[in-house]
């Protein structure tokens, strides 16, 4: 972890400053000696492009017994340039004698798929935490639940988050090179009863070398025509999921009390890290009317310009059914708020409101709850397209796979994929879980691509991206129209795609589905097909190409180790023995780089 912040010294989690029953005396607001913690919750720590201007955030929190006065925040480098300064205007923060401290470290201890604490984390590091007993970990999930009430309740007068601009060209000069560190301090200056005080928190920000793209010969490049690729994230939150300080409180989201950001925040932020467009999927409990969607539809459409464009989603939540594969912790969840079994779907680029759940703990569970069929219509209705989320983790699954279907049924308003790379869970690969997730569903006959997001809740940061190619102008729909064709990447870094070709002209590009009849096609007919790929000028990968036969496993067809930028090129001979499919994985070694294609399909009748 690159961030760092002043000791916290953790009282019992009990109420006391302003978190005190309401027909209880009010405390004095008079100052006294109190500590104040600056936590770095909204601060980005990568960066790609350092012309623009970003938002930042850090949440300031008084731990002690006393009510203190916020003076002035600077942010700057660690040789004193000031980057940014914002007056507080003597602003009260109340003291609270370590209560919303321990409510931060109790989350950190339970499951991070409850809570989305993968990142940011302050006080117990990932690789410390310890699995809890499922009664134990449940006592402390209902403490917190209630912590966080008290917290909305009391109007959470111990925190207050900060917002601030800072430039990145003042952070790296033009000869800065990929790889360089730059290092910020943001310090606090506030006054007690025994005069003035200051706290700190520090943060590096690396700057990332740029996306690849395609090899000159690329012919993906030679026959795309008018088109080029885009990249971005169809799994983001904002601050309509934050259950205190948020633009809409939501106590849905209980686990998430930082300020967070606007989609006008997010979006200098995406283009910072090289993106050019993200998908706002809200959670679907988190927005409770048709005309809180419609401020989402308009506030997506004014974000949405020639050089990004802000999809409108939403995260659904819909409603297992039928015979279920396997159970997670959610499942237990609903169990005890009297609710249904629920999985998450991103529903994108829509044009109304998709209810599921409601704005309560433990009312995400409860109705209006929807089945995968009736949401997959009624995204599709309106021509957007549906993606299963974290479709294996372990408190968020999808698990109702036998009414699950995509690509396959004619006519049919299915899944168009699958989110194999959750950011939040590994942000440096696809999650193993939900690719075999997809691999399985693959081999049952279901037709499906690829997809990620980072489940971001704060900052945006860098993942295994979708790299689109989209045909004529970037504008919203070609950028539907391209996400729903399959001709994409997942990649946080490198460049993949593939392609395939008979000996009689006849060529499948990325995402294309073949139909044709076993009758027509004899045995042993040759294929030909060519990965192109970009690891970068001075690393190798490894490249396999995978095969896949309805109802058979998938094999590595064929395996190579690259260096730079080319074409692999791989043999094949058709078999009748039913559909069949093609996708390529890229690892760079020694790289925390990797990259997976889209599929290619042969549709056997």
């Amino acid at each position: 972890m690159n961030k760092s912040f002043l000791p916290l010294t953790l009282g019992a989690a009990v109420l006391v400053g302003l978190l005190i029953p309401a027909d209880a005396a009010r405390p004095s607001t008079e100052l006294g000696d109190s500590s104040v913690i600056v936590l770095p919750s909204g601060l980005m720590n990568e960066v790609r492009d350092t012309s623009v201007t970003v938002p930042m955030q850090v949440q300031l929190y008084n731990s002690g017994d006393a009510t203190v006065q916020l003076d002035h925040l600077l942010v700057q480098t660690a040789s004193g340039q000031i980057l940014s300064s914002v007056d507080l205007a003597r602003e009260s923060l109340a003291g609270d004698g370590g209560f919303y401290g321990d409510l931060l470290r109790d989350m950190e201890v339970i499951d991070p798929e409850i809570t989305h604490k993968h990142r940011n984390r302050f006080f117990v590091p990932l690789e410390s935490r310890d699995e809890l007993d499922p009664a134990i970990e449940a006592e402390m999930m209902m403490d917190i639940i209630d912590g966080v009430s008290e917290l909305v309740r009391s109007g959470a007068p111990q925190k207050s988050d900060v917002t601030f601009d800072i430039s990145f060209q003042d952070l790296f000069p033009e000869s800065s090179q990929p790889g360089d560190v730059a290092e910020m301090e943001v310090v606090l200056t506030y006054t007690t009863s025994q005069g003035q005080a200051t706290a700190a928190c520090s943060n590096s920000i690396t700057l990332l070398a740029p996306f690849l793209g395609p090899p000159a010969q690329s012919r993906q490049q030679l026959n795309a025509g008018t088109g080029d690729w885009f990249r971005g994230d169809l799994h983001v939150h904002n601050c309509r999921d934050e259950a205190s300080g948020g633009c809409n409180d939501c106590p849905a989201e209980s686990f998430n009390t930082s300020g967070a950001f606007t989609n006008a925040d997010l979006k200098p932020m995406f283009q910072a890290l090289g993106f050019d467009f993200f998908s706002s999927t809200t959670h679907s409990y988190c927005i409770n009317s048709d005309s809180e969607f419609s401020d989402v539809l308009a506030e997506s459409n004014t974000l949405t310009d020639s050089s990004f464009i802000v999809l409108a989603s939403t995260e659904i939540s819909g409603k297992e059914t039928g015979p279920q594969l396997g159970g997670d912790l959610a499942d237990a969840l609903c169990l005890l708020g009297w609710g249904s079994d629920v999985h998450h779907m991103g529903g994108h680029a829509i044009t109304s409101r998709k209810p599921g759940g409601r704005d309560g703990f433990l009312d995400f569970c409860d109705n209006p709850l929807f089945s995968f069929q009736a949401n997959a219509r009624a995204v599709g209705e309106e021509g957007g397209f549906i993606v299963a989320n974290h479709p294996d983790a372990s408190t968020w699954a999808f698990n109702s796979v036998n009414d699950f279907f995509g690509r396959e049924r004619a006519a049919a308003h299915g899944a168009y994929g699958v989110e194999v790379w959750n950011g939040s869970e590994t942000p440096d690969h696809w999650f193993m879980d939900h690719r075999r997730w997809l691999v399985t569903r693959l081999k049952e006959g279901k037709i499906i691509y690829p997809y990620s997001g980072s489940d971001t809740h704060d900052t945006p940061y860098n993942f295994g991206a979708v790299h689109t190619w989209v045909e004529g102008g970037f504008v919203h729909d070609n950028l539907r129209d391209g996400l729903k064709s399959g001709r994409h990447y997942i990649s946080n870094g490198p460049f993949v795609s593939i392609d395939l070709a008979d000996r009689q002209g006849r060529t499948a590009a990325m995402g294309e589905i073949v139909n044709t009849r076993a009758s027509k096609v004899p045995a042993n007919y040759p294929l030909d097909g060519t990965i192109d790929y970009n690891v970068g000028a001075s690393k190798t990968a490894v490249i396999k190409l995978y095969r896949g036969i309805q109802g058979q496993d998938a094999i590595v067809l064929a395996q190579e180790t690259v260096s730079g930028s080319g074409t692999m090129t791989y043999f094949d001979t058709y078999q009748p023995a039913g559909s069949f499919y093609y996708w390529a994985e890229l690892e760079v070694e020694n790289h925390p780089e990797a990259a997976m294609s889209s599929l290619i399909y042969i549709r056997v009748r």
